[in-house]
C-alpha cells in the first residue's frame, strides 16, 4: 500500500513488462504492406464522437444508424468492471446495442 497526499492508501499496481519493440514490429506487419496490400488491421473510420449527459441513452439510435438494418455488432470492453448509475456498464451498453441490432 502506498499513501498519496489528500488521497489516503492505494494498492499498488504491479509493473507490466511491456515488450515496445515486439509491439512496434507486430503492428508493422499488420498494417498495409509495402507493395499496397492491406494488412490485418484498418482504419477505424470513427464518423463522430459523442460527449455529455444523455450520451449513454443515446447509444442505440447511434450504434442502429451507423450499422444499418441489417449490420451486426461486437462489443468489445474493457477487463476491469465499470459501473454507470449503479448499473455495469457493458450490460447497459449491450443493452442499448441489442434493442436495435444484431449483437455478437
Amino acid at each position: 500500500m502506498t499513501a498519496t497526499p489528500g488521497h489516503g492508501s492505494r494498492a499498488e499496481k504491479p509493473s507490466v513488462p511491456l515488450d515496445l519493440d515486439a509491439l512496434r514490429s507486430a503492428l508493422a506487419k499488420a498494417g498495409p504492406q509495402p507493395d499496397g496490400t492491406p494488412g490485418a488491421l484498418q482504419p477505424l473510420q470513427m464518423s463522430q464522437v459523442s460527449i455529455g449527459p444523455g450520451v449513454l441513452d443515446r447509444l442505440g439510435d447511434v450504434v442502429a444508424a451507423l450499422s444499418g438494418a441489417t449490420g451486426e455488432v461486437v462489443v468489445l470492453a474493457a477487463a476491469t468492471p465499470i459501473t454507470v448509475r449503479g448499473s455495469a456498464l457493458r450490460e447497459v451498453v449491450e443493452s442499448q446495442i441489442a434493442s436495435r441490432s444484431a449483437l455478437r
